[in-house]
């Protein structure tokens, strides 16, 4: 009777007992973001350094894996997602050269921008699912339109032209084209990829020619335009702000290249120093300007180096001149009171031990 009454026991006891199931291993979101084209900046470098630095702390049987989505519209082929996928493994291999062969990417399909997830996943654990809002059905092919016309040192006497180039269409097909412009007479070339236009009735000093692409999706910008100025006047060639010593040396052979057969040409480049570097930055660059003419043994009679005094930020102008342009003017947009002059760091001599 009494082991009755303890195995009865017992059963109710046990019976009330939650049975907790093994803990399994699953994968653990680590980061997900998209490169939002309304950004300045893209956070993909420090996120991936982030995402290879916290690797380094996870055991070797653990897994990276990153989930690329491409953007649901954009030009042909779309691949944005994957591009970005890319850059993130090789900040991922040069932070983390050791860990390749935990590293795997998975194609996510498709969302409105380019999104990428960051994974930790460990060993035994399924791999994570992706998560796309759209099929490959609903994506969007939009072509850039973009519209050119040289008007530098133009001769009123002959047509002036305007082209269009279509970039980034789904298929070779061509499509109906309109142009407009504001002076002038269209004489050839409506509806195709290029017109010609008679500028001997007008005084125009400027031209503007606008085309619309027909037979684009609803949601893509079918309309493009571009200005050209008519005659001499200093042309722009570049501009550009921080850039590597190798960037502007493979620049700076261009702007040389443009006027190898322009005996009466040069490149005007105006410098200008940031708010906050004052002038350490538009120095630097200078410095390398001056290294690389050295170096390919340009002739430094053509080019010449202009302080344009201060912006915001470091900026660089570049012009071709021919003979008798009067060089363009600096365009500063702050006064010189207002830079902040760089700290100077202090070192502490140490003690002598004596």
């Amino acid at each position: 009777m009494k082991i009755n009454l303890i195995i009865g026991v017992s059963l109710i006891f046990l019976s009330g007992l939650t049975v907790f199931p093994q803990t399994k291993n699953v994968a653990v979101k680590f980061d997900e973001f998209s490169d939002y084209q309304a950004e300045n900046f893209s956070p993909l470098y420090d996120r991936a350094e982030r995402f290879a630095k916290r690797m380094k702390f996870e055991p070797l049987s653990k897994k990276a894996v990153i989930i690329f989505y491409n953007q649901r519209k954009g030009k042909y082929p779309i691949k944005s997602g994957k591009d970005w996928s890319e850059r993130a493994v090789d900040t991922f291999y040069y932070s983390n050269e050791y860990l390749k062969n935990r590293l795997e990417v998975i194609d996510g399909g498709y969302r409105e921008y380019p999104t990428l997830e960051f994974w930790i996943v460990p060993e035994g654990a399924e791999m994570p699912k992706p998560t796309p809002d759209f099929t490959k059905n609903e994506i969007v092919y939009c072509p850039e339109i973009n519209v050119a016309g040289d008007g530098f040192r133009h001769n009123r006497k002959v047509p002036l032209k305007f082209s269009v180039a279509i970039n980034g269409a789904a298929t070779n097909e061509s499509f109906p084209l309109e142009w407009n412009i504001s002076a002038g007479k269209i004489i050839g070339g409506q509806g195709t990829n290029q017109i010609q236009i008679d500028l001997s009735e007008t005084d125009a000093k400027k031209i503007t020619a606008s085309v619309i692409v027909r037979g684009l999706p609803p949601e893509c910008d079918s309309h493009a335009y571009n200005s050209t100025e008519i005659g001499l006047y200093p042309y722009k060639l570049d501009e550009f702000s921080h850039l590597p010593y190798s960037d502007i040396a493979a620049r700076m052979d261009s702007y040389f290249y443009q006027i190898a057969n322009e005996p009466d040409a040069t490149v005007y480049i105006i410098i200008y120093g940031g708010r906050q570097s004052n002038k350490k930055d538009a120095a630097a660059v200078l410095r390398s300007l001056r290294q690389i003419i050295s170096f390919r043994k340009y002739d430094p009679s053509r080019i010449k180096i202009v302080d344009g005094g201060f912006r915001e930020g470091m900026f660089v102008e570049v012009y071709l001149l021919t003979a008798g342009v009067e060089p363009p003017k600096p365009t500063p947009t702050l006064n010189s009171d207002f830079v902040v002059e760089p700290k100077r760091k202090v070192t502490k001599r140490r003690k002598s031990s004596r």
